[in-house]
């Protein structure tokens, strides 16, 4: 649930959490001294993979996530993704060759709406006409 958009200059995402029977809004892209961090998946991880240096290396968490992590130093896209329920006993890191990249629920709508010419901002703007669990606010920052 939710929709975090790069479109090689900037990360975008909106800001509908859910829990616990609860709506409120909160930033979902997070930012430390090598890496900034789009999170989906369970509420609070973005806290977590923000202080974890090597978020790059496949290993094992306690939760599911999906994640665009920015390389500050080289200007390198990945995403990293680690599903509990998954056979695999690691989270899978795959460098993003092309400068645009989704994550989340409503990432297939904003991977189109980037292919057809718009920013990220504007993507997550058009996963939150079509995907129910993409809504608020779009935070967009700006990389590089």
């Amino acid at each position: 649930m939710t929709t975090i958009a790069f479109d090689g200059k900037t990360m975008a995402c909106d800001t509908c959490v859910t829990g616990n029977y609860k709506y409120h809004t909160d930033t979902k892209i997070y930012e430390n001294d090598h890496f900034v961090i789009g999170v989906s998946g369970d509420a609070g991880v973005g806290m977590l993979l923000v202080a974890d240096d090597e978020i790059l290396t496949p290993k094992h968490y306690d939760f599911d996530f999906s994640a665009l992590v920015f390389v500050k130093e080289d200007k390198r896209i990945f995403a990293v993704e680690f599903c509990r329920a998954w056979d695999a006993p690691l989270s899978s890191v795959i460098p993003i060759a092309d400068h645009t990249a989704a994550v989340g629920t409503g990432a297939p709508y904003a991977l189109t709406a980037m292919f057809l010419g718009a920013t990220a901002t504007e993507a997550v703007d058009v996963a939150k006409r079509f995907d129910p669990g993409t809504d608020g606010r779009v935070i967009t920052h700006r990389l590089g």
